[in-house]
């Protein structure tokens, strides 16, 4: 035993439950262990940042969206939307305002107007008006036709049976008496006479829509006076025809296949008279094909009617209208091998109709001379 080592007693000595250096480790580590984590959830603990990221990312965009969204929607104040259930509102289509064409006729010694999309075929003593054309319309087979208006030396009248108690009417057109009977059928019949220096006239409908149309007529019709006496004439001996045009009317430029005439020569296009020839082999087939292309044309305020008449002995395709903001007039003729297109501008107006009309009255075909 060392002697310098103290020396302890037995009450010296510590209690037993005294805790000991072991027992104090001891019970710390427990202590420790029991707020450890448990071992089973502490490796998803690395996922928490990541959700965290998601998480913050989801609300940045979703709230970014909201604000776009809103703006948008925005309206500027001046405007207004429409209730969310409110059906929408067609937009009215607007129909075009027609305008009339003019009928002149040395033949029939009358004039008139007649609406823009009414077209007429016009034979020897009658004149068919059709809505819309009858392309196989001739005057041997006129087919169905809206009125007819007939020219004759013998008198007309009575057209309707007095038996049938026709209501019947006096009128006066052009200062001359005219008698218009009428029967309330479904459709209507009626039946319009007159005359003048023993030239006979009737006019005809057993159409629903053809009152209006003669309604029309009646209002416009006029018996012709000749305007063409003092007249200067301009004929082409290469391609057979002549006709007339006003005497203070000036030529612009003159050829065989074109000639161009002017009310005044300083107008680049109102009021100008362009006259075109030229001889092919199927004149009829020809004209078809001019009047069906320029009728197709996208300048035409609404696609014109086409009206078949007879000017001089030759046959013509007459094409009238609004055109690009002023009245045109397209009329090719054929005769024989020959074809003349003639080109008429004016304003709306029409001011000039009967002018032109006068002038396609004028046209006259003849053999050409041989040279």
């Amino acid at each position: 035993m060392d002697p310098t080592r103290p020396r302890i007693t037995t009450e010296e000595l510590p209690p037993d439950n005294y805790p000991s250096p072991q027992t104090e480790l001891r019970q710390e580590t427990n202590f420790q262990k029991n707020i450890r984590p448990n071992p089973k959830f502490s490796r998803y603990f690395f996922l928490i940042p990541a959700l965290l990221i998601l998480l913050t990312i989801f609300l940045v965009g979703f709230i970014s969206s909201r604000l776009f969204n809103r703006q948008k929607t925005q309206v500027p104040m001046s405007y207004s939307l429409p209730p969310a259930l409110s059906p929408a509102t067609p937009i009215p289509t607007l129909r075009p305002v027609l305008k009339n064409k003019l009928f002149l006729s040395n033949s029939f010694e009358i004039s008139f107007e007649y609406p823009e999309d009414v077209s007429l075929l016009e034979c020897e003593e009658e004149i068919f008006f059709y809505r819309p054309r009858n392309e196989e319309a001739t005057c041997n087979k006129p087919g169905s036709y809206l009125v007819t208006l007939k020219y004759s030396s013998f008198n007309f009248y009575p057209r309707i049976d007095f038996e049938k108690n026709p209501d019947e009417t006096i009128t006066k057109i052009d200062d001359e008496e005219a008698v218009i009977q009428a029967l309330k059928n479904d459709p209507p019949q009626i039946s319009v006479t007159f005359s003048k220096d023993k030239k006979y006239f009737l006019i005809e409908t057993k159409e629903s829509q053809g009152k209006s149309l003669i309604d029309a007529l009646l209002e416009t019709l006029k018996f012709n006076k000749d305007i063409t006496k003092n007249w200067e004439e301009y004929t082409n001996k290469r391609f057979g025809f002549s006709f007339k045009y006003p005497e203070n009317w000036q030529i612009a430029s003159k050829s065989d296949v074109k000639l161009v005439v002017k009310k005044d020569i300083n107008e680049e296009k109102f009021q100008t008279l362009t006259i075109e020839s030229q001889e092919v082999n199927q004149a009829s087939l020809t004209a078809q094909e001019f009047i069906s292309s320029t009728r197709s044309l996208a300048g035409w305020k609404i696609t014109p009617s086409v009206d078949l008449r007879n000017f001089g002995g030759g046959t013509a395709y007459i094409l009238k209208g609004q055109f690009n903001g002023y009245w045109h007039s397209f009329v090719v003729i054929w005769y024989k091998n020959k074809i003349i297109q003639i080109l008429w501008y004016d304003d709306l107006s029409r001011e000039n109709e009967q002018i032109f009309e006068s002038v396609l009255n004028s046209l006259r075909f003849f053999t050409p001379t041989l040279s």
